[in-house]
């Protein structure tokens, strides 16, 4: 995987995850799933780089 791709990638995966945490914040029924949901991305992101 080039190194562009890799950074592109990681951007991402970092900027879901910062939505999904402020969804979480803000949105108060549905803030649940999005609290259980929002680690994802950055388990995904550190499985697939090895991190």
């Amino acid at each position: 995987m080039s190194p562009t791709r890799s950074l592109v990638e990681s951007a991402l995966l970092s900027g879901l995850a910062v939505v999904l945490f402020l969804a979480a914040q803000f949105l108060p029924v549905v803030g649940v799933g999005f609290s259980l949901l929002a680690p994802a991305p950055l388990v995904i992101l550190g499985l697939r780089h090895d991190l």
